[in-house]
């Protein structure tokens, strides 16, 4: 007799739905927050926050209709078929999610470092957990109609989280790295880059310890492939919001003394948007100081 398994199927499609509606209300407010602090924010940057929160809307709308699907309406062939396609939708989302994410990382490691070959390596494994993520979307769907093709699928989702735990730590200490060697006159740009750094470790930390747990437990036994549905529901929400957490932190909150001490006001640093300004933050010491995020 097999095992039970430590999440059954009701479980997992539970826990992913409450985890992903969490971590979908957390970006909204640090969406909001954003557009608040940073109304003349760069065009790119502002880009990729759209970006990843539509992508995260949809998400969190496909997550809502497949637990509804498989846990209000289950028992029929037409359901289990339904719920087989959004779950595949869903990863192609959530791998779309991490590279858009990934590729921003990458082009401010590009700019902080002025150096190419941390970014190449990021991009390649960007795009190989795009590619993994895709196809796991694909045996998904053919899953609907033949289920010994999801054997095969444990391949790609090998390759897709490797990738994906390899591009992170890569983020990670490379951000870290650099934006410590990297020196302002400026005490205030110093406090920020401490905090991007602070929040750069903790979220970095995070999302490894995420994805090797849930590989772990996903590998361990067959029996366990529920935590990959767990797994694909928050990853792409962790992404985005440890972008907008990095971001935000460049915030600096202070209190106005015109108002209550309740009311805070933002200030905004100076963050140069390319390599030319860029440059020039490096040669005007005595002026403000910025950060390529």
């Amino acid at each position: 007799m097999p095992a039970n398994p430590l999440l059954s199927p009701q479980q997992a499609l539970l826990v992913s739905g409450i985890a992903n509606s969490f971590f979908f209300g957390v970006l909204t407010v640090q969406v909001y927050n954003h557009y608040l602090a940073f109304p003349q924010e760069s065009l790119q940057l502002r880009f990729v926050v759209n970006a990843i929160y539509l992508l995260q809307t949809f998400e969190a709308i496909v997550v809502y209709y497949r637990d509804y699907l498989q846990l209000a309406l289950a028992g029929t062939s037409s359901t289990a078929d339904m719920a087989g396609k959004t779950s595949g939708i869903e990863l192609v989302i959530t791998a779309v999610t991490m590279s858009t994410v990934q590729f921003y990382y990458a082009n401010s490691i590009r700019l902080v470092s002025k150096k190419l070959i941390f970014s190449w390596l990021i991009i390649c494994c960007s795009i190989l957990q795009l590619q993994a993520g895709i196809a796991l979307a694909v045996m998904t769907f053919r899953q609907v109609n033949s289920p010994s093709s999801g054997r095969v699928a444990r391949y790609e989702s090998l390759i897709w989280h490797f990738a994906n735990a390899v591009c992170d730590v890569m983020i990670a200490a490379c951000m870290t790295y650099y934006l410590m060697r990297y020196y302002s006159h400026t005490q205030r740009t110093q406090r920020i880059i401490k905090r991007v750094v602070w929040w750069m470790v903790k979220t970095g930390t995070v999302i490894t310890i995420v994805t090797l747990g849930c590989s772990s437990l996903f590998f361990s036994a067959q029996n366990h492939s529920n935590f990959n549905t767990i797994y694909t529901s928050i990853i792409g929400a962790l992404y985005s919001n440890s972008l907008l957490a990095l971001v935000n932190g460049r915030v600096v909150y202070r209190v106005r003394v015109d108002r209550p001490p309740s009311a805070l006001a933002f200030v905004r640093p100076m963050v140069p948007q390319s390599e030319d300004e860029l440059s020039v933050f490096d040669v005007r010491k005595n002026s403000a100081e910025g950060l390529p995020l």
